[in-house]
């Protein structure tokens, strides 16, 4: 079968699961290398068809078609099954990140009050875990979250062996994307059918993807990269994916890298600190025998792209097959599904070089002098059938090209808005600009466009205002990284706190825990120059946090705001001082990095 004979207009994701397993019946869909290795367990489109009717029968036997479902997986292919017949089922899926302790339910509580979840759907072994050494003394998991839980690790294919009589339809709810957890009032994303569908096609045409296609992956399916660009793209494209747990590419990111020279891919993706973590800790004798060329797309996004990040990746592994015009920059949010810009996949990335001076006043010019210039790059244009203005966030009027405004979207991507939360959709979802133009998609990010590529620069809110000039938080954070490099692996904050009678920029900065014995006093003082050098701005604070205590969104993305809040309640965690320093051997995804365990937002 070819992809020109999938029709997508009124097509939801169980129609094209349900082609691809009469048509593709035999072809591989995923493979799971739990170690990110070896593989242990596949899935062909039939059988993947197969599992999910058989789990989506056993879920109509305990709700009704729009009940809501908790999705507490490890990585794996039951996720995915369970995923898929959650679809079949008509039932409203809610993936989240599953406890790993007891008292991490706390983060699943607000959830479930939020979605009103009936259902909590994991696997046999989790659920003895939660019931066993994790409980509280004295209580069980089913009574500290109620919900009916069920494995559906194991279905009997028996059970349901034929599709639904009633399949769902493209205005139908598909699943909420959470954007928060335990540390604010969480934020449901409804996400469509038709949501789903539209922005799976825009993907597949911006990269190419057929049934030739191959990817290989980490990410975590709770985040809507991991399961929208990864899971489901797979499924609607018609092609194999391996899959690996977060955690096997936080310990050797080269596994990463030799599992997509093993398979073929031709497609995979991270966020910028997967390239950077290649670049710094995938040695030569890791790149024996590593062949990259057949890798044709490497999209990055979820968190600021740097130029730096990609040129570094891509002089480092040129020597194995990686292409200059590899690298695929994009943009997108979960309240537009996913991607909303992306390039030709053909060309190399787009960068300008602009007066970082000039940005704060909100205007694209030249630099002044090497210290005045900043690099961005082009997440390209709008995906099909999409609208996108730069407005400026106060009087709601459209710029024109080369000027800084608030991104706005509009189109068939855009979800209906957060479950719960109908005052905040009216002004976010159903915005209109001073001439009319609308409904748009606020999406709080700033950027400029050139000819209609999208160049992103900051966040409305975390613009840091100090003597009537504004400065960007990515602005500062990244020039400490190319000023202190064995600092550009971990993250950082900046915001201001309130000094009487003015504002006092502050840096929150992570340290790679090589570095965790070094002179952090020297350290804070190089950041502390550094900044008064680049930008004339006298920092009132910087504090050094330990390896992924940055908070983060669920899509990567540091919460500059929420660091803010944190740090003048006294509640930032893992605090390095001078005299107090001790090593933390634990590798666990929630403490390797905060991108796997982050807490509150959205952004992709």
């Amino acid at each position: 079968m070819t992809s020109s004979s999938v029709s997508h207009g009124r097509d939801t994701l169980v129609d094209i699961l349900e082609r691809r397993a009469r048509t593709q019946a035999e072809a591989l869909s995923f493979t799971f290398l739990p170690d990110g290795e070896e593989p242990d367990g596949e899935l062909s489109f039939e059988a993947l068809a197969r599992q999910a009717r058989a789990v989506a029968a056993q879920l109509a036997q305990h709700a009704r078609p729009g009940a809501r479902a908790l999705l507490l997986f490890p990585s794996g292919l039951p996720l995915i099954w369970t995923f898929f017949a959650c679809l079949y089922a008509r039932i409203v899926a809610i993936p989240v990140y599953p406890p790993t302790r007891a008292q991490k339910l706390d983060r699943i509580r607000p959830i479930l009050r939020d979605a009103q979840a009936e259902l909590v759907l994991t696997t046999g072994s989790l659920l003895d875990r939660l019931d066993g050494d994790l409980r509280p003394p004295g209580a069980e998991v089913r009574e500290l979250v109620p919900a009916r839980w069920l494995a559906t690790d194991r279905p009997d294919p028996s059970a349901g062996d034929t599709s639904p009589a009633i399949l769902p339809r493209p205005s139908d709810q598909a699943f909420l994307q959470y954007t928060s957890g335990s540390t604010s009032a969480p934020r449901g994303v409804m996400v469509s059918h038709g949501n789903l569908v539209h922005n799976s096609a825009a993907m597949k045409r911006r990269w190419g993807t057929d049934e030739a296609s191959r990817g290989v992956y980490w990410l975590p399916h709770f985040h809507d990269m991991g399961l929208i660009g990864v899971i489901l793209q797979g499924v609607f494209s018609g092609f194999p994916t391996a899959l690996m747990p977060p955690v096997a590419f936080l310990q050797r990111p080269g596994r990463w890298l030799r599992a997509i020279s093993r398979f073929r891919a031709t497609i995979s993706g991270a966020p910028n600190f997967a390239y950077e973590a290649c670049v710094d800790r995938v040695d030569d004798g890791q790149c024996e025998g590593l062949d990259l060329s057949c890798w044709q797309v490497a999209f990055n996004g979820s968190e600021p792209v740097r130029r730096s990040t990609l040129e570094r990746f891509s002089e480092r592994f040129a020597a194995y097959g990686f292409g200059s015009r590899t690298p695929y920059p994009a943009y997108g949010l979960a309240e537009s599904t996913l991607m909303v810009t992306g390039g030709d996949r053909h060309a190399a990335p787009i960068y300008r070089t602009v007066s970082s001076s000039g940005l704060a006043a909100r205007r694209v010019e030249a630099p002044l002098s090497a210290d005045d210039a900043r690099d961005v790059v082009g997440c390209g244009t709008v995906i099909e059938h999409s609208r996108l203005l730069i407005v400026d966030p106060d009087t709601l009027v459209p710029c024109a090209d080369q000027r800084v405004g608030e991104i706005w979207v509009g189109g068939p991507s855009v979800t209906a808005g957060y479950l719960n939360h109908q005052a905040t959709n009216e002004q976010q979802f159903r915005a209109v600009t001073a001439d009319g133009r609308g409904p748009f998609l606020r999406t709080g990010d700033l950027g400029f466009l050139v000819a209609g590529e999208l160049f992103i620069v900051g966040r409305c809110k975390d613009v840091i205002i100090v003597n009537g000039a504004n400065f960007y938080p990515n602005d500062l954070i990244f020039a400490i990284g190319r000023a202190l490099p064995e600092l550009r692996a971990v993250s950082g904050a900046a915001f201001a706190v309130d000094r009487g009678e003015r504002e006092a920029p502050v840096v929150v900065h992570e340290v790679p825990r090589g570095h965790l014995h070094g002179d952090l006093g020297a350290l804070r003082s190089a950041i502390r120059r550094l900044i008064s050098r680049e930008f004339e701005l006298r920092l009132a604070d910087v504090v050094l946090l330990k390896p992924g205590r940055v908070p983060k969104t669920t899509s990567g993305k540091v919460q500059h705001r929420r660091c803010r809040d944190l740090y003048l309640g006294g509640r930032l965690e893992g605090v390095l001082a001078d005299e107090q320093i001790r090593p933390d051997g634990q590798t666990s995804m929630q403490n390797c990095i905060a991108f796997t365990r982050s807490r509150d937002g959205q952004r992709t």
